[in-house]
Parts: C-alpha cells; structure tokens; sequence
C-alpha cells in the first residue's frame, strides 16, 4: 500500500501529490521522478511484480521519457525551491 502526501514549494505554490520516493503497491514498485519534458513532480512505474518484463518509465502527465529520480531534498521542478511535504493525499494499492 502506497501513500501520496500533497508536496507544496514554498517559493512558487507549485503543489503535486506524489508518493516523495519509492514505494509499492500490491502488484506495482513506484518512484518519484521530475519530468524534464513538462517540469511536473510524478509517479512512474518501475517494477510490475510478476513480470520479468523491463519498465521504461513515462511521465503520466506528458508521457515523455526524460526523467530523474527525485532528489531527497524535494527540489521545485519550476523554480528550484523546496517543495514541503504537507498532508496525507490518498492511500493507493
């Protein structure tokens, strides 16, 4: 069972609701990555349990291929700021 928490940057408001690492679900692992394409914080999936198949990970935003793992420090995708871990969002699985 995963978590998403709503992350806000404190310089520029930009809010996402993302896991903030990796996490997995019952059939899924995820990762917390900043897309280069559309400079938005997303979840992608990275391992289908089950499956020997490799996952090459897609923005579900813009479904672009240029992504980073998302730093521990939370950087803002727009401006470089923090991005604050506020409240629990939903519970996934």
């Amino acid at each position: 069972m995963g978590i998403f928490y709503t992350f806000t940057c404190d310089c520029c408001g930009y809010t996402a609701d993302v896991q903030g690492g990796r996490d997995a679900g019952e059939n899924v692992e995820m990762q917390t990555m900043i897309c280069r394409r559309c400079r938005k914080v997303v979840d992608v999936p990275i391992h289908w349990f089950g499956s020997n198949e490799p996952v090459r990970p897609q923005c579900s935003k813009c479904e672009g291929t240029d992504l980073a793992a998302w730093p521990p420090r939370h950087p803002c995708p727009r401006c470089k700021g923090r991005m604050i871990k506020g409240e629990m969002a939903t519970i996934w699985d």
